[in-house]
């Protein structure tokens, strides 16, 4: 089994609203010994309203890989151990 990352087109009917809800996901994607798809995880990676968004966020995650780390609790950098 292999897998990598998709975008996924998707697309939502909610019952208060006249017309369907369309985002772009990039979702990790399995796929079986034929290459055909066997899974696609059901929560995305990166959500966006249309594929220049996914972009432009895609971006900013590379980018963000170059500054310091961020301690999740407190919001404080910190030095990454080695």
């Amino acid at each position: 089994m292999s897998w990598n990352y998709r975008v996924c087109k998707i697309t939502e009917n909610p019952h208060y609203i006249d017309e369907p809800i369309v985002v772009y996901g990039i979702h990790e994607v399995y796929y079986d010994e034929n290459n055909d798809v066997v899974n696609i995880s059901e929560i995305p990676m990166v959500l966006a309203d249309d594929i220049e968004e996914l972009k432009a966020t895609l971006t900013k995650m590379i980018k963000c890989c170059e500054k310091p780390l961020l301690d999740h609790n407190t919001g404080e950098e910190i030095q990454e151990l080695n």
